[in-house]
């Protein structure tokens, strides 16, 4: 009886061992991929290095259930923070999408209407610099022949819908084009960070263990796609939990309105019973999808493309 008293009183401290080894692993590969070569270098030795990570992310996110509660919390945005300043070691390695929000935003600062022409334009000729259009060497430095551009599809205007270039030229505007694609990966840290600090309180508030904030905050994707690469969709995360955490208590029964503003300061969707008679009946158990009704609606109108 003691000694199973020993074994169990020790078993936290085991799969926190655990923890801490398996997110050191995913610590040490984040800085790795983030900088190591691009994808079109790398290939192989790129895909293993994921493999891994993917393992260690799972061995991480079943120690934390293992944790008590505070304590997995805890350790997880820590060890979830770390895994996203590592990221920062490089420069993007999966994607080259943050070249086109900088174009964009450099165009939109310059006063022109980003929609209007394609960055090949040669009306937009005069707004080109050596980071964007690169010399012979710098194109052959990317592995892309004489003449080249960092940008995606130069010959297609973007595609990006109006908040998403709001956010592109509001991070152009502070950290110009001088910052290179380090200002767009530190973009993409505060998306995470907002949503890393948010996931704990949508998942009490939904009466969820908030354990489960460990399946995102160790998971390779947001950390390689958000930061390292940059991209906009961490911002869409981040409306998304925002809107889950105002959009309904599941214990409450009033009625008054709930607010989010996960597009900006002028773009609210009120949600309530009292605002929305007709509304279809949804079901009665408890589900996180009754809070993603405001949210889609918020979500969507700042991020879907317009047609």
């Amino acid at each position: 009886m003691i000694g199973a008293g020993r074994r169990d009183a020790g078993a936290p401290f085991t799969w926190l061992a655990i923890f801490v080894v398996a997110s050191t692993a995913g610590f040490v590969l984040s800085a790795a991929v983030a900088s190591g070569r691009p994808i079109l270098a790398s290939r192989w030795s790129l895909l293993w290095q994921l493999a891994v990570w993917a393992v260690a992310w799972m061995v991480a996110v079943v120690a934390a259930f293992h944790l008590p509660r505070r304590t997995a919390v805890v350790a997880t945005l820590v060890a979830g923070t770390a895994l996203r300043l590592a990221a920062l070691a490089g420069p993007p390695t999966t994607s080259d999408d943050l070249y086109r929000y900088s174009w964009d935003g450099r165009v939109q600062v310059a006063g022109i209407d980003p929609y209007r022409d394609a960055p090949a334009s040669a009306t937009l000729a005069g707004l080109r610099e050596p980071w964007l259009w690169p010399d012979a060497a710098g194109c052959a430095a990317i592995h892309r022949p004489a003449g080249c551009t960092r940008i995606n599809r130069p010959g297609q205007r973007t595609i990006y819908p109006p908040v998403a270039e709001a956010w592109f030229a509001a991070v152009y505007r502070i950290a110009g084009v001088g910052s290179r694609y380090k200002a767009w990966q530190v973009a993409g840290l505060l998306t995470e960070l907002g949503v890393l600090a948010l996931l704990p309180v949508t998942l009490r508030r939904w009466r969820r263990d908030p354990r489960w904030v460990a399946l995102y905050a160790l998971c390779p994707a947001p950390v390689l796609e958000v930061v390292n690469n940059g991209h906009v969709d961490g911002l869409a995360v981040l409306f998304i939990v925002a809107a889950l955490a105002v959009a309904r208590r599941p214990s409450s029964s009033s009625t008054r309105p709930c607010w989010c503003s996960p597009s900006s300061a002028w773009a609210r969707v009120a949600w309530s019973r009292s605002c929305e008679p007709a509304r279809p009946r949804l079901p009665s158990w408890p589900s996180p999808t009754r809070g993603t009704w405001p949210g889609s609606g918020c979500t969507s109108s700042a991020i879907c493309p317009a047609t």
